[in-house]
Order: structure tokens, then C-alpha cells, then sequence
């Protein structure tokens, strides 16, 4: 297997996908290799599974976008159904999955952590406040609110929340611009001032960005900023006011 990697550490084997120059993208190749990976384990001596991608930046950035722009319309259906599979036999799969999302989870690879019975996150605020930016803008509120809630139940204040996402969106918008404007990835990166994968993220985003979503992000940027503004309204304030904030951006 090329592209994924096994290793049986007692009675856990952990699989990671093995892909990180093209953040563990997934492409034909790959899903074959962790759909082999899975048939092969050994389940009479393992009892769980550990799932993680390699690298520091990304457990799975979604499907290979490089890769179907050459597909056939027969290959891609092949590849859509080879993408199903392989999280259906995860999803159900007789010997409990966790997944060690190590970075980026984005498309396949959230769809993916929606299939285990765990997940370990090793994230930091940004990252999660990144994914519910994402889920917002891909008109997915009711995943955004929980992720959301999910931040707030783990103590974090919605003032702070509101400042990272604002900046979020400020550097997405940014993002856009230099991407309309053909400006090369390196160069991108250098004008954002944020790390290579951190502009990778960022651009990733814009470029899917519609014009209406364009003109919701910059109307949920300015609400944003002034969410920050509110230390002495209260929480429940602050919270709803963060809610109706990221709402800007549904159904646009």
C-alpha cells in the first residue's frame, strides 16, 4: 500500500493515510489502499483501530479536487462509490474506530469522523473556529451551531470566539481578493502573514466563496466586530448576538 500505513501496537492497530505533501487528500489510489488496510486487519487479535493521517497539518483535507478534474464521468461515479463504500465499512465496521483528527478534516475527511465511534482532536481555538466558519459558509448552520455550542460548553467566551472568527473571516475575504486578483500561493501566503498551511486553509475557503457569500461574509465581519464590543451586556447576550452574527451567512 503506497499510501496508507499499519502498525499493531498490542491490540490496537493504528491506520494512518499516508499523503502529506497533498494533505492526505483522498484519490483513487488512497481509498483503495485504506479500504485494503481495513480488510487486513486482524480481527481476532485486534480490538481496536486507530485512524489518523500523517503529518501535523492535516488528518484528511477532503477529496483530491487535482485528481477529478481528469476523471471521466465514469471514473468519477467509480470514485464517488469506492469514497461510499469505504466509510460505509468504516462506519460499521465490527471493531470499534477512532479517528485522531490531527489537523484539517475537511469534506471526505469530516464525513469520515462522522463514521467513528470517537474522536480524539488534537486542535487548537483556531481550528475550530475555522470549522465554523466553514460549516456556515457551506450553509450547514445546524452543524455550525453545534460546533459552536460545542466551544462555549468547553469554556470558551463567546467575546473571544466572536474576535477569532471576525479575523477569520477578515483573512478569508483578504484571501479572495488576492485569489481574483491571480496572485500566486506563495505570494498569497507572504501578504496573509500566516504559515503555508494556515494560507492553504484560508484560500480553500475564499475560493469557494460565492458573490452573495462574499457580500454575507463581509456583513457577518462587521457583526462580528461588534460582538467584541459587548464585555458588559452578559453572556446570554453575547451568545445570541454571535448566533445571529454567523446566521448572516446561511442560505445566502
Amino acid at each position: 500500500m503506497a499510501f496508507v500505513k499499519t502498525e499493531v501496537q498490542g491490540a490496537v492497530e493504528i491506520i494512518t493515510i499516508d499523503r502529506p505533501k497533498a494533505l492526505n487528500a483522498l484519490n483513487p489510489e488512497v481509498l483503495a489502499d485504506l479500504k485494503a488496510a481495513f480488510e487486513a486487519v486482524d480481527q481476532d487479535a485486534i480490538r481496536c483501530i486507530v485512524l489518523t493521517g500523517e503529518g501535523d497539518k492535516s488528518f484528511v483535507a477532503g477529496a483530491d479536487i487535482g485528481s477529478m478534474s481528469t476523471m471521466t464521468k465514469a471514473e468519477g461515479e467509480a470514485f464517488g462509490k469506492l469514497g461510499n463504500d469505504v466509510f460505509l465499512m468504516i462506519e460499521h465496521f465490527p471493531i470499534p474506530v477512532i479517528a485522531a483528527v490531527n489537523g484539517f478534516a475537511l469534506g471526505g475527511g469530516n464525513e469520515i469522523t462522522r463514521e467513528v465511534i470517537a474522536k480524539i482532536v488534537t486542535r487548537d481555538l483556531d481550528y475550530v473556529v475555522f470549522e465554523v466558519l466553514d460549516q456556515f459558509i457551506a450553509n450547514r448552520a445546524t452543524d455550525g451551531l453545534r460546533t459552536l455550542n460545542g466551544l462555549m460548553e468547553n469554556g470558551e467566551k463567546p467575546l473571544m470566539i466572536a474576535e477569532r472568527l471576525r479575523d477569520k473571516a477578515k483573512l478569508t475575504l483578504q484571501a479572495r481578493q488576492l485569489l481574483d486578483k491571480r496572485i500566486g500561493k506563495d505570494e498569497i501566503t507572504r501578504r496573509l502573514g500566516v504559515s503555508s498551511g494556515y494560507a492553504w486553509r484560508v484560500s480553500d475557503s475564499a475560493k469557494r466563496l460565492s458573490t452573495a457569500q462574499v457580500a454575507a461574509l463581509t456583513d457577518a465581519a462587521e457583526a462580528l466586530s461588534r460582538v467584541t464590543t459587548m464585555q458588559l451586556t452578559g453572556k446570554a447576550k453575547a451568545e445570541d448576538a454571535l448566533i445571529r452574527a454567523l446566521m448572516l451567512l446561511a442560505h445566502r
